[in-house]
């Protein structure tokens, strides 16, 4: 009995053996089909990427250029025409290598607010009518004492004396470009006439 009691235990160690064996195959098997699972995964993240750096957009740049002219040009359009309305202390500044949207500032002074007004209108009809150039935007009004017109490569600004003396717009470039200064006309009285003094000699 005691000798079949062992060939029955070494029968039973013997079939379960290659059951353990079929276990570690399998979990084998599945792991090398796992491997190009995760390695399809990887492929396909990398389109994905690629696309995501295909849609990242570039800085816009300012356009050098507006309706054929540079943007110097615009500006000295901009004080000619000022000048042409009798402005005052007239400053071109080169305002690009300062960091600013703009490139160019023109600053201007009108001697009351009608004059001020006249000066806005005369640049944006000028550029209006001659140029087909409108301007971005036009802020201020005469009431104000300030008017500033946005055209985007150049801005101009059109103050009374007051509000130019007191923000000194000028002052917070270093070297700003005097391009016509003229001064200021004070309002002055009739003249009064002189009469002459004639001397009558007395005949003896």
């Amino acid at each position: 009995m005691a000798v079949k009691k062992a060939t029955v235990k070494k029968a039973v160690t013997a079939k379960k053996a290659p059951a353990k064996k079929a276990s570690k195959a399998k979990s084998v098997t599945t792991a090398k089909k796992a491997a190009p699972a995760k390695k399809a995964v990887k492929k396909q993240a990398a389109p994905e990427a690629e696309a995501k750096k295909e849609t990242t957009v570039a800085p816009v740049k300012k356009e050098t250029l507006i309706k054929g002219l540079t943007p110097e040009e615009l500006a000295d359009i901009c004080v000619a025409t000022a000048d042409d309305r009798k402005a005052v202390d007239i400053k071109k500044i080169k305002v690009s290598a300062e960091g600013a949207l703009s490139d160019y500032f023109v600053i201007c002074t009108g001697n009351s607010e009608p004059h001020i007004r006249a000066i806005a209108e005369k640049i944006e009809r000028e550029l209006r009518n001659n140029k087909g150039i409108r301007p971005r935007a036009t802020e201020g009004t005469a009431a104000s004492k300030w008017i500033v017109i946005d055209y985007f490569a150049v801005v101009v600004h059109v103050l009374t004396p007051e509000m130019r003396d007191n923000y000194r717009l000028e002052d917070l470039w270093e070297n700003p470009e005097t391009v016509k200064k003229t001064a200021t006309k004070k309002a002055t009285g009739p003249k009064k006439s002189v009469a002459k003094k004639t001397k009558t000699t007395k005949k003896n």
